[in-house]
């Protein structure tokens, strides 16, 4: 009984379904709505066989030389064949010249290495519905406050400037899809907290700061709203909010580690990023 051709091609609105289904059957939590929210940002491929989605893969350009991958997935019964690496392949063919960011299941690693991947740091997964947590206490002359529209420039450069890479894009498709909390001081903003929906919930992230006392208290902001609901916040190991993040509720499940082919971005800034978009978008 013949298989049926394998063959690449460019992923479309049309594969949103089938593309949740590759998803769901590797256990991870995207709605449909959430492959959408990243397929908008960005292009991709998949690999089709008889009619039927078996894998894909999704990349992100972050103006002019940075780019990141994401949501490589094979099916079950199409691994082990290099269909991966071809998918891997083809979106890094279209990202030449770029310094490309992933983060990398421990299963993906040695993939992602065969092709100049290198390590250059882990993201932490941290979620709960049963969160307890109290807004952080700021200190003298910070000011919390929602994001209005006018702050949209402000805070995809804080992004911009946290990372390296244009983020002017992502930020603008994070704040029509949620919500963000600000924290300024003299009228200026000094970093931001985004929240929107996503997967089993809510989503925590891109949250920018100066440093780790503000990212806690921008958190802390969405967590003390959370009212029973399930928030998910991806954070760098480094950046040491996950053992807070515990004492507040969220469990840390899941660890990936990050990886990038190329130079990494100079990052002259005092901003940071402490939660990601997703792990995908960085």
């Amino acid at each position: 009984m013949t298989r049926g051709v394998l063959r690449l091609r460019q992923f479309n609105d049309g594969d949103l379904d089938a593309a949740q289904c590759l998803s769901r059957a590797v256990g991870w939590p995207h709605r449909r709505d959430d492959w959408a929210f990243a397929a908008r940002l960005g292009h991709g491929w998949v690999a089709e066989r008889a009619g039927r989605v078996v894998g894909t893969t999704l990349y992100w350009q972050h103006g002019d030389a940075g780019a990141s991958i994401g949501l490589v997935i094979v099916s079950a019964a199409e691994r082990g064949q290099g269909l991966g690496a071809r998918l891997l392949g083809a979106a890094l063919d279209a990202l030449a010249g770029r310094t490309v960011f992933l983060n990398a299941t421990p299963a993906g690693q040695p993939l992602y290495q065969s092709v100049g991947f290198r390590a250059c740091g882990a993201i932490v997964q941290c979620q709960s519905d049963r969160i307890r947590a109290t807004q952080p206490g700021i200190e003298d002359g910070a000011l919390l406050r929602v994001a209005t529209p006018s702050d949209r420039v402000t805070l995809a450069a804080l992004a911009t400037a946290a990372c390296g890479m244009d983020r002017q894009a992502v930020v603008d498709a994070v704040l029509d899809a949620g919500h963000a909390v600000v924290i300024a001081r003299a009228g200026a903003v000094q970093g931001y907290a985004a929240i929107r929906a996503f997967g089993l919930g809510s989503v925590i992230g891109p949250v920018i700061a100066r440093d780790t006392v503000d990212a806690r208290a921008l958190i802390g902001y969405w967590l003390a709203r959370a009212d029973g609901g399930f928030v998910r916040i991806d954070v760098p190991a480094e950046s040491g909010l996950a053992p807070w993040l515990a004492g507040c509720g969220l469990t840390a499940v899941d660890r990936s580690v990050t990886m990038v082919r190329g130079p990494s971005p100079p990052i002259t800034a005092v901003y940071r990023t402490y939660a990601a978009v997703t792990q995908a978008l960085l």
